[in-house]
């Protein structure tokens, strides 16, 4: 879309949606107030990185990146429903050390831009990989969260059998992995069967070509497996590192 008034003619379709909601008895006022929402959010988010890519500093560069990161594990904190007191500091650990060691392998080792710093690079990475990470890391933690909370006594008495903490927690552990990973790996199954990439399926609209598309879309992919896998990694271990005091005993939360 390269004018406004094509903008406006994709912001038409909210018309139809809204009336075929109100005919099907739905709250509209729910989807008028994601779209705004989502606009406001796409427009100055898209006015910042402009800001960023157009200074190319590599401090701001890097402070954009942090602020990113941050805010992601902000929100990662959130979708743990109910966890105990400490539990939500691990977003802040495993989410940006996961996305961060993803991200700074694609961009130096792969992409390798000129200068290294170069912020329309290192900021879409950062943002697609951080919201697979985000929504695998509060998957597996929510599921790790809930064993605690509904298998205190199977796991008390693994070690109660002589199991060490880590045999005792381990179906529990794999459990928040998988679960974590499923969306992941979904993605990758489908590659190219079924339903084209966003990235893919945007670089071809901006007239790019398919195979180059194609490319940075597997980038992306295996980033985010990576970053994912990591921060997931993380959560459900340190998660479990606080279930458990001295001597491999239990804590009750």
């Amino acid at each position: 879309m390269e004018t406004p008034l094509q903008l406006l003619w994709g912001l038409g379709l909210v018309v139809p949606t809204v009336a075929l909601m109100l005919w099907l008895r739905l709250d509209a006022v729910v989807y008028i107030v994601a779209v705004g929402r989502g606009l406001l959010q796409l427009f100055v988010f898209g006015y910042l990185v402009a800001l960023v890519v157009e200074l190319r500093q590599p401090a701001i560069t890097l402070g954009a990146v942090v602020l990113l990161l941050l805010l992601a594990a902000a929100l990662l904190k959130s979708r743990w429903v109910n966890h105990p007191s400490g539990f939500g500091n691990i977003a802040f650990i495993a989410l940006p050390l996961g996305v961060g060691l993803a991200v700074g392998y694609g961009v130096l080792l792969v992409v390798q831009p000129n200068p290294w710093y170069e912020a329309q690079i290192w900021l879409p990475l950062v943002g697609v990989v951080s919201g697979n990470a985000l929504a695998g890391g509060a998957i597996a933690g929510e599921r790790f969260l809930s064993n605690l909370r509904y298998s205190p006594g199977e796991i008390e008495a693994r070690l109660c059998l002589g199991a060490s903490r880590q045999q005792a927690m381990a179906p529990y552990r794999q459990s928040a992995v998988a679960a974590g990973l499923l969306p992941t790996l979904n993605s990758l199954t489908l590659l190219g069967l079924i339903t084209m990439p966003p990235l893919m399926a945007g670089g071809i609209l901006g007239k790019m070509d398919p195979l180059q598309a194609a490319a940075y879309e597997l980038l992306l992919l295996l980033l985010s497996g990576f970053g994912t896998l990591v921060t997931i990694a993380l959560v459900v271990m340190l998660m479990e590192k606080k279930c458990f005091g001295g001597g491999d005993r239990l804590i009750q939360w």
